[in-house]
């Protein structure tokens, strides 16, 4: 998956990234409040974590337009972003433990578990992608 990974263009790991972002804030925000007794998840919480997501869309999305020259440091950035939602997910996990049902829980361990793939990713296409500008 790394090759594949390091294959693609710049603007299309923040395309990749914003489009992850933008289905975050769906999920997050319209289809898991709408069911929050199958999830667990209070919807305040839920709502927290489609803003976060939110910034990361628009920064991805930014960077996917205006980031042509100097990538590095903003994909650098998206990364550390992606891995702070996940630890604010994951404190959310344990927060409301009592309240999440298997299906919530499987479904934000599942969601950490992207992300955080994603994320490494994007570290080692920065670190090893010396063929474009910084």
């Amino acid at each position: 998956m790394v090759n594949v990974f390091a294959k693609l263009q710049p603007r299309t790991v923040f395309l990749i990234d914003a489009v992850g972002a933008f289905l975050s804030i769906l999920l997050l925000a319209i289809i898991l409040p709408a069911f929050e007794s199958v999830f667990g998840m209070p919807y305040r919480v839920l709502y927290l974590l489609a803003c976060l997501a939110g910034i990361l869309f628009l920064f991805s999305t930014a960077c996917f337009l205006f980031a042509a020259r100097r990538w590095k440091p903003f994909l650098v950035i998206v990364a550390v972003g992606n891995i702070f939602y996940c630890f604010l997910t994951g404190a959310a996990i344990i927060w409301f433990r009592s309240a999440l049902t298997n299906i919530g829980l499987i479904y934000f361990i599942a969601e950490i578990a992207v992300i955080l793939t994603l994320a490494s990713l994007e570290i080692v296409y920065t670190i090893r992608n010396h063929s474009h500008k910084n």
